[in-house]
């Protein structure tokens, strides 16, 4: 992300009024619960620290600070080119953006595993009989491969506590009970 900003900066700088906008925009809008959820989600002090990206102190009116950016964009004198190439690049700024938030959340399943391993000082080839299995997500999957009927509960239980899984079992809970739904009708 910040290569490309430097890239643009050098070879192309209206392109940097899209990663503004995206930034001011987006940072000032939903940015702000994003704010919270980063905060949760990387266990941040509730002080702020670490969250600068999301604190603007020049600004005291988030909603009067976007109206007049967004009239300050629309006096901008750019021919059609100009404008469709800052969309382009105002596309490509959101997807970067993405991309932090997936790191993001990625960052939070970490620190979720190693509470979860409860820091045994084990690799996961090498576990030692006093080491607490069932706290190991591995291991558990290891084991529920092998048919043992204990840690496959406890592999589906570290599942379950993923995102992406929960989101994936709510989408499959919403389509069997719309079928059911349709079924019963």
């Amino acid at each position: 992300y910040v290569n490309r900003i430097h890239e643009v900066g050098e070879a192309d700088p209206v392109l940097l009024v899209a990663h503004s906008y995206t930034r001011y925009m987006g940072d000032l809008s939903g940015g702000q619960i994003l704010k919270k959820v980063a905060q949760r989600a990387l266990k941040l002090p509730a002080s702020g620290e670490g969250l600068n990206f999301y604190q603007f102190e020049g600004i005291t009116s988030h909603r009067g600070f976007k109206q007049l950016y967004r009239s300050r964009m629309n006096e901008l004198e750019l021919d059609l080119e100009a404008k469709q190439r800052i969309v382009d690049e105002s596309n490509r700024a959101f997807g970067f953006n993405m991309m932090v938030f997936s790191e993001l959340e990625e960052i939070r399943n970490t620190i979720k595993e190693e509470v979860q391993e409860g820091d045994f000082g084990h690799g996961h080839g090498e576990l030692n009989k006093d080491d607490d299995f069932n706290k190991c997500p591995y291991y558990a999957a290891k084991m529920a491969a092998n048919g043992n009927p204990t840690y496959a509960f406890q592999l589906a239980k570290t599942l379950v506590g993923h995102l992406p899984c929960q989101v994936a079992l709510a989408a499959w809970v919403a389509i069997f009970a719309g079928f059911t739904a349709w079924y019963l009708l």
